[in-house]
């Protein structure tokens, strides 16, 4: 029997400026921009790529039900 919470966590990751971009509807070059800024905090720089969590970038920007 394999962890399916470790695959649905690397799932859960979008690499890249373009990945990025593509969840908050920002072109490529919009989320690369905001993220040198550090205007996407819940995203990380790793070597020379940047990745954040599909569902932590949802929750920062997407409006909250109450």
């Amino acid at each position: 029997m394999q962890d399916t919470s470790l695959d649905h966590a690397a799932a859960d990751v979008a690499w890249g400026a373009k990945a990025i971009g593509k969840i908050l509807g920002l072109s490529e070059r919009q989320a690369f921009h905001r993220l040198e800024r550090g205007q996407i905090p819940c995203a990380k720089k790793i070597g020379s790529t940047w990745a954040a969590s599909r569902q932590a970038l949802i929750r920062l920007f997407a409006p909250e039900v109450v």
